[in-house]
């Protein structure tokens, strides 16, 4: 065992598991949180992958990953612990792995209510996070991401659910508040990319006018 002091701690760590589960049987096997985190990282990297690891490694199962998932809140609207937990992954990144662009999209739902008994709120409806939520169904969801330049990372910052298409009002503020929020945990936003829909180019040109505006305003 003194072998395993010369390995970082996840390789250590996954020794470890791999002798106390080997022998046991699946459903007797129990995981720590990071023997989960280590697996659900690599589940997300490939599924098919993860598939064959198990049949050679004692891993936990996709409904046990499923579960653990389910207690990460990330509610729609701009969600401070997430920007929180982001900000101690940025301080120990170095400098050129911290530019980033901010990336958004729309996709198409099938309207639907469903009850979120763990929450206690009806889901399906339209909800730009905390109190802006209406009585409309929600057809379209609106997805922020920031994928990193000279790193190859990326990370979902924000999500929201519309009817028909996100209102331009809302898309600037919202793209204000994330840039605003991104910039306060030490990233640099270099590009915003996303379609050359009507909703789109309308809040690209608000936002264009604004900073003119703002620039003209402050010389």
């Amino acid at each position: 065992m003194d072998c395993l002091h010369s390995l970082n701690d996840a390789t250590s760590n996954f020794i470890m598991s791999q002798q106390r589960n080997q022998k046991l049987r699946p459903k007797g096997r129990r995981f720590t949180t990071e023997d989960k985190i280590l697996a659900l990282s690599i589940l997300k990297q490939s599924g098919r992958c993860y598939r064959y690891l198990s049949q050679i490694f004692s891993l936990p199962s996709r409904r046990t990953l499923t579960t653990l998932l389910s207690k990460v809140r990330f509610n729609p609207g701009i969600n401070t612990h997430i920007f929180a937990q982001l900000k101690k992954t940025v301080t120990k990144m170095t400098g050129s792995s911290k530019y980033c662009v901010l990336m958004f999209d729309e996709i198409s739902l099938q309207p639907g209510l469903q009850y979120n008994q763990k929450n206690d709120c009806i889901e399906g409806l339209v909800d730009f996070g905390g109190s802006e939520r209406s009585v409309g169904f929600a057809d379209h969801a609106l997805v922020f991401m920031l994928k990193g330049i000279y790193k190859k990372w990326k990370q979902p910052i924000c999500y929201t659910f519309c009817e028909n298409a996100t209102p331009k009002a809302h898309l600037v503020k919202l793209i204000k508040d994330i840039v605003r929020g991104v910039r306060l945990v030490g990233l640099h936003i270099v590009a915003i990319i996303c379609d050359q829909g009507t909703t789109n180019v309308a809040a690209m040109n608000i936002l264009l006018n604004d900073t003119r505006a703002y620039c003209l305003r402050n010389n």
